[in-house]
């Protein structure tokens, strides 16, 4: 299979830079279903960049996850990109019948996860109430970044408006302290579980180890703001690559899906 690389980025890793009114989002998603995002030649990433006059990019990376980017000066055009994105999302981790169900990865800054929480739980609990989504945040840093998952799981719509109201949480919380983004060439099978990755062949992060938490609130002696307490100290990838941030094993908030594979870049 021919792989397309994306050179608007400088790789998967860095941050990208519009204007400073832009609305960025990054999903973590499954490898195999780039290639159904990407489209033949390039074919369906390039329509949805012309439509919507987005940046789309999902570059390349051999592992079992990319990191796919859109950014906009709107951010209903974001939500359209996201939304015409989500089909190739539902049912990856082939547990829902009858594949209705989406499961998208937000990546947030570990200083911007507690205002999606909010104080005991509440924001959460609020967010899941006013959209029906299933939402779970882990609590430990993806390899040798800064960046947390937000697992968002439901309908397609459901999903989209659960994004909305996360994506207008996160303009109250400017990026704070060191900013040091996820790249998936450091992706780490035995943890994938523990931040919420694509792992064990493509099942990950669904439950292994995450702490369900119905009503909202964090687990006894876990800070909000992000360091873990739960199962005992995540050894994690070396390198200390968590952005200095030592938690508890998989700690998170809510409940969700999973997904992996191959696939090409673009």
């Amino acid at each position: 299979m021919k792989r397309f690389s994306d050179g608007n980025m400088g790789g998967p890793h860095k941050r990208f830079r519009g204007g400073p009114d832009d609305v960025e989002i990054k999903l973590l998603i499954p490898s195999k279903v780039a290639g159904s995002i990407i489209g033949k030649g390039g074919k369906n990433i390039s329509r949805l960049r012309t439509d919507y006059k987005a940046t789309v990019t999902v570059p390349d990376c051999p592992g079992p996850e990319r990191i796919l980017t859109v950014c906009s000066p709107e951010l209903d055009t974001v939500l359209k990109v996201v939304n015409e994105i989500v089909p190739n999302l539902e049912d990856i981790s082939g547990r829902n019948k009858g594949g209705e169900d989406a499961d998208i990865r937000m990546l947030v800054h570990q200083s911007q996860a507690g205002c999606i929480i909010g104080k005991g739980g509440l924001k959460v609990k609020e967010l899941r109430e006013k959209t029906g989504a299933r939402i779970k945040i882990y609590t430990n840093c993806c390899p040798q970044s800064t960046d947390r998952v937000v697992q968002i799981t439901g309908r397609g719509n459901t999903c989209v408006d659960c994004i909305r109201e996360i994506i207008e949480l996160l303009k109250t919380a400017p990026v704070k302290g060191h900013d040091n983004p996820y790249d998936p060439h450091n992706y780490d099978d035995i943890y994938a579980d523990e931040y919420g990755g694509y792992g064990n062949g493509g099942s990950g992060g669904g439950g292994g180890g995450g702490r369900m938490m119905g009503g909202g609130g964090p687990p006894m002696g876990r800070e909000m703001g992000g360091r873990g307490g739960g199962r005992g100290p995540y050894s994690g990838p070396p390198m200390g690559g968590r952005g200095g941030q030592r938690g508890g094993g998989g700690g998170g908030y809510g409940g969700g899906g999973g997904g992996g594979g191959g696939g090409g870049g673009f």
